[in-house]
């Protein structure tokens, strides 16, 4: 279970389930501080890490050795609207064809993937870039 508190001016303050927290803001244009991720920042990370944690879970599988994985992305807006997230997901280069096939085929059946609206692009871009 995940726990907020409202703090002031459009700040709240996140709980997870081992009472780790963090602080989230909303734009100046909301009368936000931003300072911190915002509420829609917080979604394009779960999005990245539901695709990281998949693509780990895929990677164990094939034996493959996937330490030094990092992604990169963010959202792109219309309005109050999300239209779109743009990732970066940065693997090892030694990486063979018929796995890179298989991790970016499993990298599409994230949970939270799923539960968005399929209007929304998801532009992910894999980069075997990463020196071993």
């Amino acid at each position: 279970m995940v726990k907020v508190y409202y703090l002031e001016n459009g700040r709240n303050k996140v709980e997870d389930k081992g009472k780790q927290g963090f602080l989230t803001d909303v734009a100046k244009e909301y009368r936000g501080y931003e300072e911190m991720a915002s509420p829609s920042d917080l979604l394009t990370s779960a999005l990245i890490t539901c695709v990281m944690s998949t693509i780990e879970v895929k990677a164990s599988m094939l034996g493959l050795d996937i330490s030094g994985f990092y992604a990169e992305g963010d959202k792109v807006s219309e309005g109050n609207k999300i239209k779109k997230f743009e990732i970066d997901y940065h693997l090892p280069e030694n990486i063979d064809e018929e796995s890179r096939v298989k991790l970016e085929r499993v990298a599409k059946t994230c949970f939270v993937g799923h539960q968005l609206d399929p209007a929304i692009e998801k532009d992910y871009r894999f980069m075997y870039d990463l020196k071993k």
